[in-house]
This record gives structure tokens, C-alpha cells and sequence, in this order.
């Protein structure tokens, strides 16, 4: 029996509130220590009044995470001694949080095919964010701005089995938030981390386990878990010992030893200044009130027959994301992306991606009213109208051009339709064969293939491209 992967994992999410969790200090980015209040700098005698705000975007995390709300919460102290922890202690919900028991469904994100995962939630809390350490040389500073800001810890059952799939969880949760206004997700900024419990088992066996910290990159998230899995494997190949240790991620994107782990007794005690926190049902019918249209990535898998891989790939980037959602609003009957679908619509902004990369233009094109005439050359091409090689032509005039193109009216104009006419082209076809000589006449009677491919090109040349390679090569089989 080998060896399996067993991953757990931790997700911090900073919630969208213009406040922190327990004072009115702005949670917005400002210059260092300037977002501090004395609740968030732990003076003496200041008490923390919880924000409803928080609490409401919390109860969506959970009900989008399928859990069950508990309508009787609590927070817990959580004791630990860091330079930017000031109180010595983290206000958390250790014992009795918020939401438990969820379910997250995701796709792998592979681009051979669309596996379905599932991982269980175990709970989602309300807690308090540290400040932020910095290192220079041989001291180091604080920065309180973060101290106090409202996160969400989302905690998954160790069910995840590669750094593939972490990576695709965190993903599709992050574009699930975004949509849903829990958070703005900017990993780079700190507003979503990832923490990961890495272990190998075997049958019944478990093995000890590492903790990877404050992964902020979807890259490290899925190259560290790897890089990880792959060390303990090659340990215990060599007899060696896994230790229960804190590692972190270089620049490269491997883990290594921050720090040697003992079993910490984090000593959690209730949090005595802060009530139970009730949930009425008011607030539950708001919070579920707010839960809206499901997100791009979601409507582009289940109703435009989009690749998930492609689909999230899409609403990660801003740009494509915004360019995908003007082409759905805009399009017609005809050009929606639903009667389009994901396949052919990718297949030609992959064009569209390529001549733009040759021409050092903006991707994607931003000019009012390309979108629709993408989407007309798409349907156009779809529906057989025009050949492939007249659509190269005509979309890199699209993306030449200035201001907006009807591509019809210049299809008409140019006299650009695709030919179906048999007699067309079987005269044009006879005429290239007249002009054979008599060697060539026998190769291409003959089967031979550069003189066919030579015939074939030489038709689609003459026809003005509109004619299909197929049809030009099929032609000349009826002829010869």
C-alpha cells in the first residue's frame, strides 16, 4: 500500500468591513501606525465593541459555505507573545464559533478534464488580525494598521490530497468571496492567507505532521504543498523522522524550518468583555438576503459550457473578467455567450490574445464595441458563414482598426462570404489543373501529397480565402 497525501487547511480572510472587528479604527490601507486605535494598541482599560458589519458578512461565509449557523456564539482569548500582538492575546472563536459543519464543492483545475471535489468545512470563526512584522537587517518594526482587522478562519477537514488541489479550493473560494463582497482577496495586500497541515498516511498509520504558514500566493499554495508532500516521502524513504515543525515558503516556492513546533498550550480562556453573540432571525433573513446571482466562473461552467479551468482562468483577471461580462450583457440571441460556448470562445480569444501579443496592444482589446464584433465573427464562423482564414483577416481588422466595425457590412463590402457553389469550384479547380505541367498532372493524380496541399493552397489563394481548406482539398478528390 503507498504512501497518500493528507492536507489540511486554514484560510484567513479579511473581511470587507471599513472598520475593524472590535474598534472603528478604518481598516482601509494607510501610512503605517496610522490606523490605530487604543483598543487596537492594547492600553489598558479599553474594552472591544463587536461590529455588526463583521458579523453579517461572517453568517453569508457560512451560509455560502453550506454550514450550520450557530445562533449562540462565543470568543475566546488565545495567548501568544509576538512584537505585533500587543495584548499578549488574539480574540478568537476557538470553542464555540460562528458556523460548523460546511461543505465546499470545487473543481479541480486540470485542464484535461473537470473532476468534481468536495471538502467538509469544519468551522468558520470570527477573529481579530495580528500587525504586521517587518524585518530590516538586524532590528525590526511594527505596523499596527492590521491590528484588530476583521478576518474570517476557514477551516477544511485534512480531506485535500495534492498541492493541485488546495490550490484549486483557494482559488474558487477567493472568486466565491470576491463576487459575494465577503472580501477583496488581494493576496499580495494580506487580505487572504493560507496556512496548510501536511502529513503522509498509510492504510490505518498517520504520520506526523508539518504546518506551512502564511502562504499569499495561489503559486506557493500549490508549489509548497508539493514540495512538501515530495520531502516527507523522500525522509521516510531514507528512515528518517518527520518533525512536528512551523515551516514557511522561500522565494522559490519550497518550504523550509521557521521553526521547531512543540505541542503549544495556547491556554484559551473566555473572553470575558464580549457577551454571547446572538444571531437573530432578522439578521439570518439579511445575511441570506445578500447572497446574490452565483459567480462568473459558475455561470460560465453551467450555462456557456465553459472549461472550469478556463472559466476560472477568466474571472482571476480583471481585465478578462470585465471583457467576459460586457460580451454576456451585450450579446443577442444569436451571439450569447450561452449560444456561443466555451469552447469556440476560447478557441478565438486565444487569436485574439496572440495577435494582440505580435502587435504589443492591450489584451483584451478595450475599444467601445470590439466585444460585439467578436462576438458576430464567432457566430459567424459557427454558423459556417465565412471560412477560418477570412476570420483571421477580418478579426485583426478588428483589432486595427479604429472605432467600431459592423462585421457584416464589411464582409459585404469586401464580398468576403464563404463559396459552397460545386460548379465555382470545380471551374476554378480545373483551371489550376490546366496550368500543371505534365508531371505535376501525373503526381497529382497519382495521390502525391505536396502537389495536392500545393493544388489545394493555390485554390484557396485564388478564391480570396473563401473557400475552406477541406472543401479546396475535397474538390480536387471529385475532380481527379
Amino acid at each position: 500500500m503507498s504512501l497518500r497525501a493528507v492536507v489540511g487547511l486554514e484560510v484567513h480572510v479579511q473581511l470587507s468591513t471599513a472598520s475593524k472587528l472590535f474598534s472603528r479604527s478604518p481598516s482601509l490601507s494607510l501610512p503605517p501606525n496610522e490606523a490605530v486605535s487604543p483598543l487596537d494598541a492594547a492600553h489598558p482599560g479599553v474594552l472591544p465593541l463587536l461590529s455588526k458589519k463583521a458579523v453579517q458578512i461572517a453568517l453569508k461565509s457560512a451560509m455560502l459555505l453550506n454550514c450550520t449557523v450557530n445562533r449562540a456564539s462565543s470568543f475566546d482569548r488565545k495567548h501568544y507573545f509576538y512584537a505585533d500582538m500587543p495584548a499578549g492575546y488574539q480574540i478568537t472563536q476557538q470553542a464555540n464559533p460562528i458556523a460548523k459543519n460546511g461543505r465546499f464543492e470545487f473543481f479541480l483545475l486540470n485542464e484535461k478534464s473537470d473532476e468534481r471535489r468536495m471538502v467538509d468545512v469544519l468551522q468558520v470563526q470570527l477573529e481579530q488580525d495580528s500587525g504586521k512584522s517587518i524585518h530590516e537587517g538586524k532590528g525590526s518594526l511594527i505596523d499596527l494598521n492590521r491590528s484588530g482587522c476583521a478576518l474570517v478562519e476557514i477551516v477544511t477537514a485534512p480531506q485535500l490530497k495534492s498541492g493541485l488541489e488546495a490550490a484549486s479550493f483557494v482559488k474558487q473560494l477567493r472568486l466565491l468571496f470576491i463576487h459575494h463582497q465577503i472580501s477583496y482577496g488581494l493576496m499580495h495586500k494580506g487580505q487572504m492567507r493560507v496556512d496548510a497541515n501536511v502529513s503522509l498516511a498509510k492504510g490505518n498509520w498517520n504520520g506526523e505532521r508539518t504546518e506551512i504558514k502564511n502562504m499569499n500566493s495561489m503559486a506557493h499554495v500549490e508549489s509548497a504543498i508539493e514540495y512538501e508532500i515530495q520531502r516527507q516521502k523522500e525522509m521516510m524513504e531514507r528512515g528518517e523522522k518527520v518533525v512536528f515543525e512551523t515551516r514557511t515558503v522561500d522565494t522559490r516556492g519550497r518550504t523550509v524550518c521557521m521553526r521547531e513546533k512543540e505541542k503549544t498550550d495556547y491556554r484559551f480562556m473566555h473572553e470575558p468583555n464580549i457577551p454571547t453573540l446572538r444571531i437573530s432571525d432578522r439578521l439570518m433573513e439579511e445575511s441570506r438576503r445578500s447572497i446574490e446571482s452565483p459567480p462568473l466562473h459558475e455561470r460560465l461552467i453551467n450555462e456557456c459550457r465553459f472549461t472550469a479551468y478556463s472559466a476560472v482562468h477568466l474571472s482571476e483577471d480583471e481585465s478578462l473578467s470585465q471583457f467576459i461580462s460586457v460580451c454576456w450583457e451585450e450579446g443577442r440571441e444569436e451571439t450569447s455567450l450561452p449560444s456561443i460556448g466555451g469552447e469556440l470562445f476560447m478557441e478565438w480569444l486565444l487569436e485574439v490574445k496572440q495577435i494582440c501579443q505580435r502587435r504589443k496592444y492591450e489584451y483584451p482589446p478595450s475599444r467601445k464595441g470590439f466585444h460585439r464584433g467578436f462576438l458576430s465573427l464567432i457566430r459567424l464562423v459557427r454558423d459556417g458563414e465565412i471560412t477560418r482564414l477570412t476570420a483571421l483577416d477580418t478579426l485583426r481588422e478588428l483589432i486595427d482598426g479604429e472605432g467600431t466595425i459592423d462585421v457584416e457590412k464589411y464582409l459585404n463590402e469586401k464580398e468576403l462570404w464563404r463559396i459552397r457553389d460545386e460548379v465555382e469550384m470545380d471551374r476554378e479547380a480545373r483551371a489550376l489543373i490546366d496550368e500543371l505541367t505534365e508531371n505535376e498532372r501525373r503526381k497529382a493524380m497519382e495521390g502525391h501529397k505536396k502537389t495536392k496541399i500545393k493544388l489545394r493552397n493555390g485554390l484557396i489563394a485564388k478564391m480570396r480565402k473563401r473557400i475552406d481548406a477541406d472543401d479546396a482539398m475535397k474538390t480536387f478528390e471529385r475532380i481527379l
